[in-house]
């Protein structure tokens, strides 16, 4: 069961990772309320998406600057709504990338013993 499982995600990660694209953008720019349900299901497919394409944690830290980028460029608008919303996910990214890193570092490490 948990197979048939991983296959279908593994068949339809490429719309994992594009409904995670457009969730992102919807959340940061098009929602005007903070909502805790929608990070929480994109963190998901987010994971799942780094998963199934065993993507670096290069790839989460460059997330994390251009969400700290749109942060930057949207406080000297004064949209504070995106503002927060882009260092939430700044730092969503962040810790998503140095859990990455430690996994990596950390899997070396033990093949080296």
């Amino acid at each position: 069961m948990l197979k048939k499982f991983k296959n279908k995600i593994f068949k339809y990660r490429v719309y994992i990772l594009g409904i995670f694209c457009l969730g992102l953008i919807w959340d940061i720019f098009f929602n005007p309320q903070i909502s805790d349900l929608a990070v929480l299901i994109l963190l998901f497919l987010w994971v799942l998406s780094v998963l199934n394409f065993s993507l670096e944690p290069k790839t989460s830290f460059i997330l994390a600057a251009v969400s700290y980028g749109i942060s930057f460029v949207f406080q000297f608008f004064i949209k504070e709504v995106i503002m927060e919303k882009g260092a939430s996910w700044f730092f969503v990214f962040l810790t998503i990338a140095l859990i990455q890193r430690l996994i990596k570092e950390f899997s070396k490490n033990e093949r080296k013993v």
